[in-house]
């Protein structure tokens, strides 16, 4: 069957071919035999008889097609033809082998469960290469002074390996250290010196601020000193003075008493003083006109005192409101706790007091009389000061000169130049300490590391040998 048919059916075919055409050749003669005795037809019947038989399946050389029977079939359709008998064939040999396989029992074996050991074994041979692998190099050259390792040897990643000459960069590092301590120093007494300032400053301010107030109370005092006032309230028992009259700082105007508290410092036998204390109510009878008054012990003497009857006595203080009539003329006694007194006493203003001059002049004014009575504070006179301007005119420029002190003071508080000075300070200390990273990082430099993690070695270079 020309390309596409098997050596057994080629065989085949050929076999019937040959015996196909020895009948015809038989049939030829038979008939050639009939046609001499009994037949004078034409030659086309025996033409007809002498073609031989076409194949039912092969190839054209003639038209070169292939074909089967009456139909001609082109190559291509031919192999889809043959591919699809193919894939038939295989399809229909794996269902018969599932259909076998499917037939043969399933054997199970018992058995009990127990711990084995799986070993999976592989074999087969490459090449081993290091996952990380680095030449390591230095960006300083001179003599190595010591090398860590041997080769082979594991070393970690960050372990020294070589060590070059470094003494330059130890000196540049000293320097720099040096430096840095310098500007480390410079930048604390900068500091100091600031807080140093601002302290004196501070003190400097507050003494002239106390300058200021000391000249401020200094004018006031000088003005208001000329004013003549009471320092307590009563009545006026003496004038010392009148107007027109010079007097000092510190004399006597005017002597003052107050009669709404008279007292009795009256005397008692020294056993009867035992029971007596201080608040104890007393009764005080006025002599002369029999009035009783009721009053309190103030104060008791703490020793006993011998009178001219030579008698042992102590003095008990009473005090009592004046009822309005009672005067330092006035005596009376008095009984405490039911004992009586040794003796009579004069009747005494619990309060007195004198009236004094705060400057020195001429009494211009007095508008006070004996008799009268006055307030705490109230201004009584007026003195012009011998030397009235210029006294006045000193004491305004005192103030004045402490004011300006401490505005120059105020002044001189500012801290710009300290500031400044800190800052410079600062600024030195950060490039010396620029200095000391760039100077350990060139003694660094010096030294060779290892990159990574290794597990052995190859040395190149060695110590040097001196």
């Amino acid at each position: 069957m020309g390309d596409f048919t098997s050596e057994k059916e080629q065989k085949l075919l050929e076999s019937e071919a040959e015996v196909s055409n020895t009948e015809d050749t038989n049939a030829d003669e038979l008939n050639f035999e009939e046609v001499s005795g009994f037949s004078d037809d034409d030659g086309d019947s025996e033409e007809e008889e002498k073609k031989p038989k076409k194949k039912f399946i092969g190839y054209d050389k003639q038209n070169k097609k292939f074909f089967i029977g009456k139909f001609k079939i082109g190559k291509k359709l031919l192999i889809i033809i043959l591919v699809i008998a193919i894939l038939a064939g295989v399809c229909s040999g794996l269902i018969i082998k599932s259909k076998n396989n499917s037939a043969v029992k399933v054997m199970y074996t018992d058995s009990l469960v127990e711990r084995r050991t799986i070993t999976n074994t592989i074999t087969g041979s490459s090449s081993i290469e290091p996952n990380d692998s680095y030449k390591v190099t230095t960006i300083k050259s001179g003599d190595i002074t010591s090398d860590t390792f041997k080769e082979g040897d594991v070393v970690k990643k960050g372990d020294k390996l070589y060590q070059f000459e470094d003494s330059d960069a130890q000196n540049s590092l000293s320097t720099a250290k040096n430096a840095l301590a310098k500007a480390q120093q410079a930048y604390v007494d900068a500091v100091k010196q600031k807080a140093q300032t601002v302290s004196s400053n501070n003190i400097g301010t507050k003494s002239a601020q106390n300058a200021v107030t000391k000249a401020l109370n200094s004018l006031n005092d000088t003005k208001n000193n000329q004013y003549i006032q009471s320092n307590s309230a009563g009545k006026v028992k003496e004038l010392s003075v009148k107007e027109g009259d010079h007097i000092n700082a510190g004399a006597a105007v005017a002597t003052l008493y107050d009669d709404s508290y008279m007292k009795l410092r009256i005397p008692f036998n020294e056993v009867d003083a035992e029971s007596i204390q201080t608040g104890a109510a007393a009764t005080v009878s006025v002599i002369g006109s029999g009035d009783t008054i009721y009053g309190t012990v103030k104060e008791k003497s703490s020793s006993a005192v011998s009178t001219d009857a030579h008698a042992k006595v102590v003095y008990v203080t009473v005090e009592v409101t004046n009822p309005g009539a009672l005067t330092t003329n006035d005596y009376g006694s008095a009984e405490i706790n039911g004992v009586a007194c040794a003796n009579t006493a004069q009747f005494e203003y619990v309060s007195e007091g004198t009236i004094t001059s705060t400057a020195s002049g001429t009494l211009e004014n007095l508008n006070i009389a004996v008799g009268d009575s006055v307030y705490s504070g109230q201004k009584v006179g007026y003195v012009k000061y011998d030397n009235q301007n210029s006294t006045m005119s000193n004491a305004q420029l005192s103030y004045n000169d402490a004011v300006l002190a401490l505005e120059k003071q105020v002044l001189q508080n500012d801290t710009f130049s300290q500031d400044s000075s800190i800052k410079n300070a600062q600024l030195a200390l950060d490039d010396a300490e620029l200095g000391i990273e760039k100077a350990q990082d060139a003694v660094d430099d010096y030294v060779v590391e290892a990159p990574i993690e290794v597990q052995s070695l190859r040395k190149t270079q060695k110590q040097a040998i001196r």
